[in-house]
């Protein structure tokens, strides 16, 4: 595979080359999912996504760095492209703390510089990459360093006496001044958003997970396999005490889930979540994962673990689980106890 130089500012063919593998795996999902003429279309994608993957691993990584360079005649390793390995697990597992590390050595007092976007002779500080450096962090579990660098970036432009104080900027200097001119610099841009969904899909721990399966499409029951409207729970809690929010979903039917979790004394109780998925669409099944190890527990022996659901309680063993909840089958291993929830009803659980 051909790798030019990178041609306009931070569009390198590293960070679009990484953007187009995570393209072909969607479509791998898309085409075996659906009809089974499309499962050659999947093939022909799981190649290509494999070969792209083989390349960008073994041209552009520089073991003396622990980063990803931008091309194989560059000894830039950019913030997007660096970020996007991590974030999108095209990396190979090993070296996802080496990359976090690297990036972290362009921390500044505002945030993470951006080695790809030199303005006035230095590295200025891109909220469009930041945003990818935030989702890279917490994805990989790091999730002190995740909302740190929102705190520093995110936090500045709240806090800032230039600032509005309720909108984000296209980027500026290291030093905190108007980066683009001044007059020129967007104080309310798009890619400056990437925290909205880092702490929606992480922290709170909700995002999207589509899962192959059949469905029932009509009244008769008739079935056909698709992709079903999935999420996924795995909070991270940071040091919070609590959070709350919603994911829509699109299937047969739109919908939504809500999630809730906090972290509470009360009655002895260490962790509540709650799963409210009384509005999802049909067919909607999702992946609960109860962060354990985040809590202070060695192994699911030791954590007392009760559900509620509907008008019923149990504690967390297999054979008196609620109905529409089972223990995932093959689950990773994360520090988590990982459950299956396809009822769309209201789920309470509760860690002690």
């Amino acid at each position: 595979m051909q790798l030019t130089l990178r041609q306009v500012r931070s569009k390198s063919p590293f960070s679009s080359s990484t953007l187009f593998l995570f393209s072909f795996e969607a479509c791998i999902l898309l085409g075996a999912a659906t009809e089974l003429d499309n499962l050659q279309l999947a093939t022909y994608y799981g190649k290509a996504a494999t070969d792209l993957k083989a390349t960008i691993n073994d041209l552009l990584w520089d073991n003396s760095t622990g980063a990803y360079i931008d091309n194989p005649t560059s000894t830039l390793h950019p913030q997007d492209g660096n970020s996007l390995m991590v974030w999108l697990n095209v990396t190979l597992p090993e070296r996802k703390s080496q990359i976090l590390a690297n990036l972290k050595e362009n921390w500044v007092e505002f945030g993470a510089q951006s080695p790809e976007w030199i303005y006035n002779g230095a590295p200025g500080i891109g909220t469009f990459p930041g945003s990818m450096e935030v989702l890279a962090h917490l994805s990989a579990g790091a999730t002190d360093d995740g909302l740190q660098l929102i705190n520093l970036t995110w936090g500045y432009m709240l806090n800032s006496p230039n600032s509005t104080a309720s909108t984000f900027w296209e980027g500026f200097q290291s030093s905190g001044q108007f980066a683009f001119q001044g007059i020129y610099m967007s104080h309310a841009h798009g890619w400056s958003t990437g925290p909205a969904s880092a702490l929606s899909f992480y922290t709170l721990g909700l995002r999207p997970a589509g899962t192959t399966g059949n469905i029932a499409v009509d009244s008769t029951n008739t079935t056909q396999p698709e992709l079903r409207p999935g999420y996924e729970v795995a909070p991270q809690l940071g040091g919070l005490a609590s959070c709350q929010g919603s994911l829509a979903l699109h299937g047969h039917g739109t919908g939504s889930v809500h999630v809730s979790w906090q972290l509470s004394p009360r009655a002895g109780k260490l962790f509540r979540l709650i799963v409210d998925s009384t509005e999802a669409p049909v067919g909607s099944i999702g992946r609960v994962g109860l962060p354990l190890a985040q809590l202070g527990f060695d192994s699911e022996e030791d954590a007392q673990i009760t559900f509620e659901h509907g008008h019923t309680s149990a504690v967390g063993k297999l054979s008196s689980l609620p109905r529409g909840l089972s223990e995932l089958k093959q689950a990773p291993q994360d520090g988590r106890k990982w459950y299956e929830f396809d009822a769309t009803s209201k789920l309470v659980i509760d860690v002690s």
